[in-house]
């Protein structure tokens, strides 16, 4: 069919053959290419379902807000205890607006999310789970998962200098202060910019993953 490879027709049909090899039109089928482009224009749904996703992902935020309200009510009592009652430190403003954003977001989940904040759950959640995954979660999603990875290539290179500056200062503030209270604050407020650092640099490693492979590719 390719005719003789001596001729002038048969090299050029061979290679033709070899061209359409190497650019992947021959080894991928009609049948398995619409059902790859199927399953990229598909959006990804969580193997649990939305429904139970959602009640896990309202029960994650009251989970973390409490935890955030009884670990600062836990030390504040500890204190109370060792050392008497705590006096009035600018140093304890930050955590207990904390606590109140805390006690807040409680309220809010508890008292249940309408439609729209479903939907933006949902979006939240496919976005997540391309760029940790590093898998296509539908056509449809491909920019917004693009636009939401340089978003987080461009705070975490501003954390790349500001966590390690807060820090470094919280753990001089812990050194000059003289109040228990105060240095326990300033030392907690420390681990939590370095946990926050190596968390939003492993965002990054997944953003730019993304960035460099778009998927579903064009």
């Amino acid at each position: 069919m390719g005719g003789d490879h001596n001729s002038p027709d048969g090299a050029a049909s061979l290679g033709t053959s070899a061209f359409l090899c190497e650019t992947g039109e021959v080894t991928e089928r009609p049948l398995e290419r619409a059902w790859r482009t199927a399953l990229e224009e598909r959006e990804w749904e969580p193997p649990e379902g939305w429904a139970e996703r959602i009640r896990s992902e309202r029960r994650r935020q009251i989970r973390g807000a409490m935890a955030v309200a009884l670990t600062f009510v836990g030390v504040v009592v500890l204190l109370f205890l060792v050392k008497g009652p705590p006096r009035y430190s600018i140093s304890l403003i930050a955590p207990g607006l904390c606590v109140l954003l805390s006690i807040v977001q409680i309220i809010r989940v508890a008292a249940g999310w309408d439609e729209k904040a479903d939907r933006e759950v949902q979006s939240a959640v496919r976005v997540d789970h391309a760029l940790r995954s590093h898998a296509s979660v539908g056509s449809a999603y491909r920019d917004q998962v693009t636009e939401r990875a340089k978003d987080i290539i461009a705070t975490s290179d501003v954390g790349l200098f500001g966590w390690p500056v807060l820090s470094a200062g919280s753990v001089l503030l812990a050194v000059v202060v003289d109040s228990t209270t105060e240095r326990l604050v300033c030392l907690s407020w420390a681990a939590l910019s370095v946990l926050a650092l190596v968390a939003s640099q492993r965002r990054a490693r997944w953003a730019r993953r993304w960035l460099a492979d778009p998927l579903p590719r064009s």
